[in-house]
């Protein structure tokens, strides 16, 4: 009976073993009738991943093979999936409700490849971002739009070119001082570039700068949006936020 005992754990443990592994390809590619690669959430493999994970009564699970590290957890009925390769980070979350996120990136690439899904899994959007000091991200390039049968339905281009810039970062700092936004050099200064969005070969959004003055001790905060082609104030308010 002990020996029988055993036997079926190390029978669930190996069910369970084979079942992550036939889900680590969560993402099918291929190539659309319209001779675009294309890439695809395999929602059967996910969602049979998130049972293993409910009826095995585990919160995460990780795998080493092939120099591949693959770990799966879940909160809240979201799928999170890690995959380590070589130098490569791919990290997949959501779920069939709201959709997926897929972010690719390699540790010697300040880049970052990301792909967007419908609940569905089909391919909804995908393109790239960066990342600023304080982490928070921006996209770059071209990003595709598609309609979930697969078709491209939009083109999006952000372009932060110098030649939409007429004046250099250092010509804003040498403007505020003059003015003496920054009182005196006591409150720190964040300036941004923001892109010229176009879609679809129509400009949308010019490029702009993006200002803000603030005091590290959270009295309030200055933000000025300046036209980065004539280089004219587009628009400025200080607002109150406590002291």
């Amino acid at each position: 009976y002990r020996n029988m005992k055993i036997s079926n754990i190390y029978l669930i443990i190996s069910l369970l073993i084979i079942s992550i592994c036939n889900g680590q390809n969560i993402i099918i590619k291929y190539i659309h009738s319209n001779n675009i690669d294309m890439e695809q959430i395999d929602i059967k493999a996910l969602e049979s991943l998130q049972e293993n994970l409910r009826k095995n009564n585990k919160k995460e699970i990780v795998l080493n093979e092939d120099n591949k590290e693959v770990t799966f957890y879940s909160i809240s009925d979201v799928l999170y999936y890690t995959e380590k390769v070589h130098n490569k980070i791919i990290r997949v979350s959501g779920n069939s409700t709201n959709g997926f996120i897929k972010k690719e990136i390699s540790v010697t690439s300040e880049i970052e490849n990301r792909s967007e899904f419908y609940p569905t899994g089909n391919l909804k959007r995908v393109g790239q971002v960066k990342y600023r000091s304080d982490k928070t991200d921006y996209p770059v390039g071209i990003w595709y739009s598609y309609d979930k049968g697969g078709n491209i339905i939009e083109k999006t281009e952000y372009n932060y070119d110098d030649s939409l810039f007429i004046f250099s970062e250092a010509e804003i700092l040498k403007w505020i001082r003059r003015e003496n936004l920054d009182h005196g050099g006591k409150w720190k200064t964040t300036i941004q570039k923001w892109p010229q969005v176009t879609v679809n070969d129509i400009v949308k959004d010019e490029a702009i700068w993006l200002v803000q003055i603030y005091n590290e001790d959270a009295i309030g905060i200055t933000t000025i949006i300046i036209d980065a082609k004539p280089g004219k104030k587009i628009s400025g308010k200080f607002d109150k936020i406590g002291k």
